[in-house]
């Protein structure tokens, strides 16, 4: 009976590892068209309704998931969330770079944008300019009733990285701290 408690407990420890180990790799997704990003991708941290307190929200599914650009070794991909919250609608978006790993696919830069009201919702398309880089513009729609407006940034893809275009400008509907959902965040 001792030994089964032990295996058991040895096998809890090796699952702990081994679930560990790929929240903390870069993920690799197969050829072809399905994508799926990392869960912070489909979940937003949100007050409930009437001022309660905050709370996490998770979309089962994504609502779209859109290759803007393809080339042989890259990749852009949009994609959107609507996590259940029960005060407003929210989106949440994801702006990926995907890189060419052997016969699969890993993730080079993410971006990741909310929007929150009764009008919100987020875009994002490949526009042309006169440089050679990939260029992208991310659009998002926020407020409700009387007080909705529009946002948009654009970003260049150069190595394989996200850049804001022009430099200067500020990034909207992004996390604060500008790390990814999956990035520990700094203690209080």
């Amino acid at each position: 009976m001792g030994s089964a408690f032990a295996r058991n407990n040895n096998m809890k420890n090796v699952l702990v590892i081994i679930a560990i180990m790929f929240a903390f790799c870069p993920k690799i997704f197969a050829g072809g068209d399905s994508f799926d990003p990392p869960i912070g991708y489909r979940a937003i941290d949100f007050v409930e309704y009437g001022g309660g307190p905050v709370r996490r929200y998770v979309a089962t599914r994504l609502e779209t998931s859109k290759v803007l650009y393809e080339h042989a070794d890259i990749k852009l991909v949009f994609t959107t969330s609507l996590p259940p919250s029960t005060a407003t609608r929210a989106v949440v978006a994801g702006l990926f770079v995907l890189k060419k790993a052997g016969d699969g696919w890993i993730i080079a830069d993410q971006k990741r944008f909310e929007a929150s009201g009764r009008e919100s919702n987020a875009k994002a398309e490949t526009t042309n300019t006169a440089r050679a880089a990939l260029h992208v513009t991310v659009t998002l729609w926020q407020g409700g009733h009387e007080v909705s407006y529009s946002q948009s940034a654009s970003y260049i893809v150069e190595n394989g990285i996200l850049k804001l275009d022009p430099p200067q400008e500020k990034p909207i509907g992004e996390d604060a701290d500008g790390k990814t959902p999956e990035s520990p965040k700094p203690p209080h």
